[in-house]
């Protein structure tokens, strides 16, 4: 059931996209460091 916070409903929708956007910053940053490790290990194995 929803309970009623006193929140305007477009300023409980700005609130989720905000968070969405943060995680998405933070996902992106994780993505590259892996992608930078695999691209380096894979290098090395190959002997470049």
């Amino acid at each position: 059931m929803f309970i009623w916070t006193g929140k305007k409903r477009n300023e409980r929708k700005r609130k989720g996209a905000k968070n969405k956007a943060k995680h998405a910053a933070k996902n992106r940053r994780r993505i590259n460091r892996m992608q930078k490790r695999k691209l380096s290990s894979r290098a090395g194995r190959a002997g470049n």
